[in-house]
Order: structure tokens, then C-alpha cells, then sequence
């Protein structure tokens, strides 16, 4: 009877008492293959578009390798395309150029491995998946330009401050930009109007000056006083009035504030 192949890495399986002359040389080639599916490396040049790595049956080829390293300068999307049965690879995206490295088996749910990523992807034999241990749309922070591979940005928010709170999480507020409320600030402007009550005003005195007085005959004196008012009776002298009685206003200038607070720009992403 010939020789069968296993189903997962295709390697040669001897019947009894087949291959007696060489089946030695045979087992050391499934060494070789099985050494090449747990740590080999297999390098693949691309420019995008889909790229089919080989499989084949008994030999070395590019699909059974455990590490698969991708380069070139892409000019579109590129895809690897692997045989249909459960893999676990390490993919390392050394590609340059602004498009996308995916792989999958023909038809299937692809992995997506971002420029300079070294990612694990395990493949169930129709789709592939990245390996993490970060569940799917949690929130993260991060100190760089764009979302890193696997996450995506959330737009939004923009020139905002983070506040940490002991209630639940997630919300937004406020309507002033951080910039805006940050900025170096004057403090300047006019009170509003008021008018002086009696209360207010501090006690004070008035002086009356030019004081004449007139007798003629059995009559009632005639009285003239400089700065106070006619047709007087009694003994009370009241001062002319002066003023309008309106309200008045102060303006005021104080020393600037400088509150242009030293800041890091962040993104925030969800897990694809």
C-alpha cells in the first residue's frame, strides 16, 4: 500500500513494510517538515494583491511554516492566501507604503496585521482571527500619531480634557473647548450701574456762606442766603440740590492669568 498524507500539515505517512530501503531518509523529511511547522520562518515579497502561498504534500513549501515574514513596498492592498485547514501563524508585517496586509483562506473571514506588527493569528479553517487577550470595543488611550493594528479611532472628541470619576464611565460634558478655557485670561471689564442711597454715603458736612438779613418796618424779615434755597420758614436751611441722582459705573483691569496648562495630545480607539 502507498503512502498516505496526514490532514493538517501534509505529511507523508508510510504503510508497514513500505519504503524499505529508504523509509529512513523519509522520516527525517517529516522531521524537517514538522521542525519547519513549529519554529521555521518563510519570507514573502509582495507589492499587493493576493499572494497564494504554496502547499504541498511531503515537501517544504511557504503555508506550513509557524512565522510567515511579509515585505516590499505595497502599492495596494495585499492579501496572503493559505490552504483551508486549522493554523496557528506568526505573521510580521515589514512592509512599507499606506495600505493593508490581511490573511485568510480563499473566501473567508480575513486577519488584518498592521506595518511593523508581529502578530499571532490562528486560522479554523474557513476564517482567521488575531489573538488577544483584549475583548472586542474596549476603550484605551494612546500617545501616538494613529490607532495601532486591531483598533480603531474614535472620532468625536476633540480638544478635551479626561475626567476621572467614582460613578459610571463613558459620558461626555461640557461645551468650552480646552484650549479656550486654558487660555492665558485678563481680567477686565465694567461693574454695573448704581446709585447711591443716603446709607451709603459717608457723613459730611455743608458749609453756608453770604448770609444777609433785611428789616423793613414791623414786617417779617427778609432773609438771603448764597447757596441755599428761597421761600425758607423756620428755622431749617437746606443747601440747593446738585447732581442728577443717576447711577455710575468703575472699570476695572487685573493682572492676567496665565492658564495655558502644559498638555500631551492623545488618541482614543476601540478593539476591532
Amino acid at each position: 500500500m502507498a503512502s498516505t498524507t496526514s490532514n493538517l500539515l501534509r505529511l507523508e505517512k508510510q504503510t508497514a513494510g513500505e519504503n524499505e530501503n529508504d523509509w529512513g531518509d523519509r522520516v527525517n523529511v517529516v522531521f524537517e517538515l514538522l521542525e519547519e511547522a513549529i519554529a521555521g520562518m518563510t519570507t514573502i515579497a509582495t507589492t499587493g494583491g493576493t499572494t497564494i502561498l504554496t502547499a504541498v504534500n511531503h515537501s517544504a513549501d511557504e503555508s506550513r511554516a509557524a512565522i510567515i515574514k511579509v515585505t516590499g513596498t505595497l502599492t495596494s492592498n495585499a492579501v496572503l492566501e493559505i490552504p483551508a485547514l486549522t493554523h496557528k501563524y506568526v505573521v510580521w508585517n515589514a512592509t512599507t507604503g499606506a495600505y493593508t496586509l490581511s490573511i485568510n483562506p480563499s473566501g473567508g473571514v480575513p486577519a488584518v496585521i498592521g506595518q511593523g506588527a508581529k502578530s499571532t493569528v490562528i486560522c479554523d479553517a474557513t476564517d482567521c482571527f488575531l489573538v488577544t487577550d483584549i475583548p472586542s470595543t474596549t476603550v484605551m488611550l494612546f500617545f501616538q500619531t494613529a490607532a495601532p493594528a486591531g483598533w480603531t479611532q474614535i472620532a468625536g472628541n476633540n480638544d478635551s480634557a479626561i475626567r476621572v470619576v467614582s460613578g459610571a464611565g463613558g459620558g461626555t460634558g461640557g461645551s468650552v473647548a480646552f484650549e479656550t478655557a486654558f487660555a492665558s485670561q485678563v481680567s477686565a471689564g465694567t461693574t454695573d450701574s448704581h446709585i447711591l442711597t443716603a446709607a451709603e454715603m459717608p457723613a459730611h458736612t455743608h458749609n453756608v456762606g453770604n448770609h444777609q438779613q433785611v428789616w423793613a418796618g414791623q414786617g417779617a424779615p427778609q432773609a438771603s442766603y448764597s447757596g441755599m434755597n428761597t421761600g425758607i420758614t423756620g428755622n431749617a436751611f437746606p443747601t440747593q440740590s446738585a447732581g442728577s441722582g443717576g447711577g455710575h459705573t468703575h472699570t476695572f483691569t487685573g493682572t492676567a492669568i496665565n492658564l495655558d496648562v502644559a498638555y500631551i495630545n492623545v488618541i482614543y480607539c476601540s478593539k476591532d
